[in-house]
């Protein structure tokens, strides 16, 4: 009998197949802490699966879509970051006969019907959306 995959956390802010990153942080298991102010060295990491969850960086893993960027503080690499960017994406899951996805392209199976401009889809939170940065997908 298979038992449910749990979180991990793991040195490096990369997580492996079939998980992805939620918080990273400063471990002093993963080496020197000196550094950490300047880039972390640990990152905690979910199982892949379900139809949507959040995400730290920008873009979603094989089989799922961007539908909004955000800031997220244990997203960011480092404890001293003082970075404008949005730091998680929320993923949903590629299903359906149509969708709005962040960027300028449809994932494999669907094609771009149309572009637009939303706030959702920013990937700076300073900025204020001035071309097309989403796309309704569609079988």
């Amino acid at each position: 009998m298979r038992t449910a995959e749990s979180a991990l956390t793991q040195c490096g802010i990369y997580c492996p197949s079939g998980y992805h990153p939620t918080s990273y942080s400063c471990s002093y298991v993963c080496g020197s802490s000196t550094y950490c102010s300047y880039s972390y060295n640990s990152a905690t990491c979910e199982p892949t699966s379900g139809t949507s969850f959040n995400t730290c960086g920008l873009g979603c893993p094989s089989g799922y879509h961007s539908t909004e960027y955000s800031y997220n503080s244990s997203c960011e690499g480092a404890s001293f970051s003082s970075s404008n960017a949005n730091t998680q994406t929320s993923c949903q899951a590629d299903t359906g006969p149509s969708f709005y996805a962040c960027g300028l392209g449809c994932p494999y199976g669907y094609r771009a019907v149309s572009f637009s401009t939303s706030y959702s889809c920013l990937t700076s939170r300073l900025s204020i959306p001035y071309m097309n940065n989403m796309t309704y997908c569609a079988h």
